[in-house]
């Protein structure tokens, strides 16, 4: 009996955007004579996570850098900044286009920021906020711009370098009256969903086990900046033992010959749970073994297999032979099973607590032993 208590929370930012217009300039196209307006925008984010390796505490998540492009209607970018961090705290350069990041960071819920920016190019319809992944491009399509392919490689750490974030203005921007002030809503949210494993237990007749790893199974390993899953990129380890192991597939730790997926993909504790600790392992220091997963809506159910050893049973002074498998394949939202079908999967943004409980019945020769019951 494999058990899982999950909580999800939505980790988003909302923006409120009041605009007025301006002249372009450099490369990017030219607006029509209309004016000058002027940007004006209010950020207010809830509590979230930030995405490292320790339970959700109410903290807000990180935006470390990123870009913020105003968009004409037909997809070009008219105007670009650069959230970056200012040395010293210099303020916000919009001449030059750069955007101190301390204005993201570090703001209450309850007490938001407003940013005023002159000189907006009249023909702005639409703004699209980029937040922790670099390289993007500063003109051009905004679809090709979020359309980028990312690794689940570069989404471990939301502290730093931080999670993908993208968020686009949900209607073109409107007109507030007859002012020059023009307005939209948009929120900046993670691509990525968070399953934290707080700690494994066992129960029934098992009394010695092994934590030899935890792996990440059934998940996208490529997603675009804009969140849009490639379906392509579903890694499945299937029942193959050797799959689950420490310089194998997917799950190696040698960055020299290749991006290092530990902490991203697998965990290899080697902790012991037995009658004298409950049969109960931790990652310890109020940690949780915590990883990231590109979501959307519907999009695919992950697994998680546990490789254990040294399993030995009530009534046995011999351990099991070999390894054992535990594949963590059902989660659950107030008592809902996430099936990944009908809209029913892991969401970006959320954060999936697991408590893991599970019997001798669980315990399979292969990963991917799916017991349902």
């Amino acid at each position: 009996m494999v058990k899982h208590f999950c909580t999800s929370f939505l980790v988003a930012i909302f923006l409120l955007f009041t605009f007025s217009g301006c002249l372009s300039n450099g490369d990017f196209p030219k607006p029509p004579d209309e004016g000058e307006r002027t940007v004006s925008f209010r950020i207010v984010q809830s509590p979230g996570t930030r995405s490292v390796s320790r339970p959700l505490s109410g903290e807000l998540l990180e935006f470390n850098s990123g870009d913020l492009y105003l968009v004409n209607s037909s997809g070009l970018v008219v105007r670009h900044f650069r959230v970056t961090p200012v040395v010293g705290g210099a303020p916000t350069d919009f001449a030059a286009g750069v955007i101190n990041r301390s204005w993201f960071g570090d703001f209450e819920a309850a007490n938001p920021r407003t940013l005023t920016i002159p000189g907006v190019p009249g023909n702005v319809t639409d703004v699209v906020i980029i937040g922790n992944t670099s390289g993007n491009a500063d003109r051009g399509d905004i679809n090709t711009i979020g359309g980028r392919l990312i690794n689940i490689l570069s989404q471990y750490h939301a502290e730093n370098p931080g999670v993908n974030l993208f968020g686009r203005t949900l209607t073109p921007l409107t007109q507030v009256g007859n002012t020059d002030v023009w307005q939209g809503e948009l929120y900046l949210a993670p691509t990525v969903a968070r399953v934290e494993i707080e700690s494994i237990r066992a129960v029934g007749s098992i009394y010695h086990f092994t934590v030899e790893g935890i792996f990440l199974d059934n998940f996208y390993r490529q997603a675009r900046i804009n969140g849009q899953l490639m379906p392509a990129s579903l890694w499945n380890g299937g029942g193959n033992p050797d799959t689950f192991r420490l310089g194998s597939g997917l799950f190696v730790n040698n960055p020299v010959s290749h991006p290092t997926s530990e902490w991203a993909l697998f965990a290899l504790p080697g902790l012991t749970g037995n009658m004298g600790n409950d049969r109960t392992v931790r990652p310890g220091n109020n940690d949780v073994w915590g990883y990231q997963l590109f979501a959307g809506a519907g999009s695919r159910v992950p697994r998680v297999v546990l490789r254990l050893s040294n399993v030995r049973l009530a009534g046995s002074a011999a351990a099991l032979p070999g390894y054992r498998f535990v594949t963590l394949h059902r989660f659950y939202e107030n008592g809902v099973a996430l099936t990944g079908l009908s809209g029913a999967g892991i969401y970006a943004g959320y954060v999936h607590r697991l408590e893991v409980v599970f019997d001798q019945l669980d315990l399979g020769l292969v990963p991917n032993y799916l017991v349902v019951r």
